[in-house]
């Protein structure tokens, strides 16, 4: 597999851990307002702003289901970039 097909897949391998590390923080929110945090969160919900779905599940509360579609794009960016890789190597 060429070298560049491993370096994106390393990074969007990255990226599914940021998203999941997104989801955790909007449960347990230890530091919402420090710098880093916030930059962190803000980069993240950026990406799944055109994927958010929002479920409402009571007065003031609702399940987003934007970073459950952002990881299968993900997902499915991974196995098309490998499949291509596969067929260049294959050739």
């Amino acid at each position: 597999m060429s070298h560049l097909a491993l370096v994106l897949l390393h990074a969007l391998r990255l990226l599914q851990l940021a998203v999941l590390a997104r989801v955790i923080l909007s449960w347990i929110d230890p530091f919402p307002r420090h710098p880093v945090v916030r930059k962190f969160t803000g980069f993240i919900d950026a990406l799944a702003r055109p994927f958010k779905v929002v479920i409402p599940m009571g007065p003031g509360m609702g399940l987003d289901l934007g970073p459950l579609f952002l990881l299968l794009v993900i997902e499915a960016v991974q196995q098309l970039v490998a499949r291509l890789a596969l067929l260049l190597v294959l050739g």
